[in-house]
């Protein structure tokens, strides 16, 4: 089962690309090949890279108006996207009372894999191992209350991890000292996010109390001045309760939202500007086929099938591939994620696609297609009910919609969700 990833907008070469490319290709080996029962290598991953390729625009987005009085914000700052958990409860212990373990063994494993120094492949491997072991212990729940029982004598986030260590560590198919390693990157991640969330905590509550105080004062000084018409004091009002509700979004997110959506619409219209012809194919459309050619060589009678995972702009570029530049290209599993080719087919830009008739069908040449989709994701869509044959598969991370669709291949329950959707058919 050779495997074809082709990575969506803003993804550029260098130490972070190399290390996010290490560990997601581990998670494919070690989750989602594992829990499909195939023995996979990582270098059956065959990862084409166009971002050379992308737009690049001004750093700090200069045309983004801004507030005189804001404090500039560091650039790196606005790019750490696990930086600001987004998660309900105050701390793990309390989202592991109310949630299933696996979201919080997901949260820490991102955040030791976004953390982590080391991005040798030995560290990633030992992560993906990890994560595996902790899929089994969540499956041990079969309701929340048993997960709740399980809890009972813990009392915070340090004795979560410790006993979540305590459980990890001694599962006898892994390697001694890669279990070690993880353990020990687990247990600085979840020193982290303690402190993220205390900080989260206090901070979002001293806005709020700021910004109460400010808004009252306000009112008050309306309502005791004769000028003043009840009117106005209505107007202050409705604006008050759009400000404390959103005091506690940060100018780095809202920074970082732009910047996605300033890179997505830029790749965009690169893309379908110079996508060029099937006769003669862009430089992008190029890449993706020879890509789909070396998988296609790849296989082998033990390993028959062609698997094609595709994110967000990239998912964009395997359709137009696949229907129009290489309708000759067999793909057995075409897997979309955080995707918008239904938004594209809708403004009918694939000309592969009779999108005049709904509901659109898929490519003849790609036999099966999954299409991921997170209700908290703002740039992700769902297939269904503008194509035929393409099963929706929904991934509740629970994050910020920004967040999520940058991260989404960092949890490791969504290796688990694809593996589930595989072997329901």
């Amino acid at each position: 089962m050779p495997l074809v990833f082709v990575h969506g907008v803003n993804v550029r070469l260098g130490p972070k690309y190399e290390k996010e490319m290490l560990q997601r290709n581990q998670y494919f080996v070690n989750i989602f090949y594992k829990l499909l029962g195939r023995q996979f290598s990582a270098d059956k991953v065959i990862s084409p890279y166009w971002g050379d390729l992308a737009t690049n625009m001004t750093s700090g987005n200069p045309y983004l108006p801004t507030k005189k009085h804001d404090k500039a914000k560091s650039q790196d700052q606005a790019h750490d996207h696990l930086q600001e958990p987004d998660l309900e409860g105050s701390s793990l212990i309390d989202l592991a009372r109310t949630e299933s373990i696996s979201k919080v063994v997901d949260l820490i494993i991102a955040t030791a894999s976004e953390q982590a120094l080391d991005d040798s492949l030995e560290h990633a491997a030992a992560l993906s191992e990890l994560a595996f072991s902790a899929l089994d212990l969540s499956r041990r729940f079969k309701s929340l209350d048993e997960q709740v029982e399980w809890l009972e004598g813990v009392v915070d986030d340090a004795q979560l991890l410790l006993k979540l260590e305590n459980e990890l560590k001694n599962d006898s198919s892994v390697d001694a000292k890669r279990r070690h390693l993880s353990l020990e990157h687990m247990k600085l991640a979840g020193s982290w996010l303690q402190v993220r969330y205390a900080k989260a905590s206090v901070l979002t509550k001293d806005r709020l109390q700021l910004r109460t105080k400010q808004v009252q004062a306000r009112i008050k000084q309306l309502s005791t001045t004769a000028k003043n018409s009840v009117r106005q004091v209505r107007e202050v009002r409705r604006r008050a309760t759009t400000h404390v509700a959103a005091a506690a979004v940060t100018n780095p997110m809202r920074r970082l939202f732009h910047e996605r959506l300033f890179s997505f619409i830029g790749d965009s219209f690169l893309y379908f500007g110079q996508r060029g012809t099937p006769q003669s194919p862009g430089a992008i459309v190029k890449i993706i086929s020879d890509a789909l050619d070396q998988g296609w060589a790849q296989r082998t009678p033990d390993d028959p099938d062609l698997i094609v995972v595709a994110h967000s702009m990239g998912a964009n570029i395997m359709c137009d591939v696949a229907s129009h530049f290489r309708p000759d290209q067999e793909i057995d599993l075409l897997i979309t994620v955080a995707a918008q080719f239904p938004l594209f087919a809708d403004l009918h830009m694939f000309p592969g696609l009779d999108t005049r008739h709904r509901p659109i069908a898929k490519p003849r040449n790609v036999k099966r297609w999954i299409n991921v989709y997170d209700m908290n994701d703002i740039f992700g869509f769902t297939a269904q009910p503008m194509f035929d044959d393409i099963a929706d598969l929904e991934f509740a991370s629970g994050r910020l919609g920004i967040a999520t669709h940058a991260d989404c291949f960092k949890f490791v329950s969504l290796y688990e969700h694809l593996a589930k959707a595989v072997q329901s058919n």
